[in-house]
């Protein structure tokens, strides 16, 4: 279940945005006061009154390869 701040929007979880923070010097990206980690891109917009933000960040994942 999601909270009223939140909703499903093509597979993935849509939330308010009420704040958003860009710090050139150090490289941290804040959204509603959380640190977004790995952040390779961000686009903001601002379209009929409203903002709206998109974060892409890096995702790693491993796998142990078995010995044959």
């Amino acid at each position: 279940m999601h909270s009223r701040n939140e909703r499903r929007v093509m597979g993935m979880d849509e939330r308010e945005l009420k704040t958003f923070s860009l710090n050139v010097e150090n490289g941290s990206v804040l959204v509603n006061g959380e640190e977004i980690k790995k952040v390779t891109a961000f686009t903001l917009v601002f379209e009929n009154g409203k903002y709206g933000l998109s974060v892409t960040r890096d995702e790693f994942f491993k796998a142990k390869v078995r010995d044959i």
